[in-house]
Order: structure tokens, then sequence, then C-alpha cells
């Protein structure tokens, strides 16, 4: 692959891994101002990765070792922030459930009420 375009791929993976971290350190449950922040932190690093599998699918990296590393720390970021995400998802649907509250959403934005059952209305959107 050519010196451009492996600089390219990998920086390209260095940002994603810089995107999710900020995420990870943006994340406030409680704020939904900082989760949308969280949230466009994240499609940002799936841009990035996506733009840098493109570049790879069309030249292949002369250096993998380095690529695959990144994609290891990406691959533990990644994994790091859905169980912080999947907590604060099932603790507030504990929570709606204690406390006989309407409705709640699960991770994929679809309502359900009290009973875990779906819920009438519009999918929850950041």
């Amino acid at each position: 692959m050519p010196a451009a375009t492996q600089v390219s791929a990998k920086e390209l993976l260095m940002h994603a891994v810089d995107s999710v971290r900020q995420a990870l350190d943006t994340w406030q449950a409680t704020d939904l101002e900082r989760v949308a922040q969280a949230g466009a932190l994240l499609q940002s690093a799936a841009e990035h990765l996506n733009t840098a599998a493109v570049a790879l699918g069309r030249h292949p990296a002369d250096r993998p070792a380095e690529l695959r590393a990144l994609a290891a720390a990406l691959r533990r970021d990644l994994l790091r922030i859905t169980k912080v995400v999947d907590a604060c998802s099932a603790f507030q649907n504990g929570l709606a459930v204690r406390l006989g509250m309407g409705v709640s959403y699960l991770p994929s934005g679809q309502a359900q009420d009290w009973r875990g059952h779906a819920a009438e209305g519009r999918p929850y959107e950041a």
C-alpha cells in the first residue's frame, strides 16, 4: 500500500479511537446534552472507521501490526462504552418498573410500559 494511504488509514483509526475515548469521557447518563454529544462522537468514530475500511479494502496495509493494535484498542473502548450505556439503560428501566412509571426506553429506542410490553408513542430520539 502506498505510504500516503497507509498513514491515512492509520490516522483514521487513530481518530476513531480518540472519538470513542472522548465519548467515554463525555458520557453522563443524567445529562441528555452530554449523551447527545457522546452519540455524535461515536457517529464520528464510525465514519472514520468506515473510511479506513474502504481505504484498506483498496490497498492492503504494509504494516498491519500497527493497524491491528489500533483496532484492538478501538474494540476495547467500544466494549467499555457499550457496557456503560447498557448499564445505564438497565438502571433506567429497572427504576421505571420500581416506580411504576408509564414508559421507559430500550437501547433500541423502542418504548415499553412498566410491564415490559411495547408502549404507544414514538421511539426515543436523542
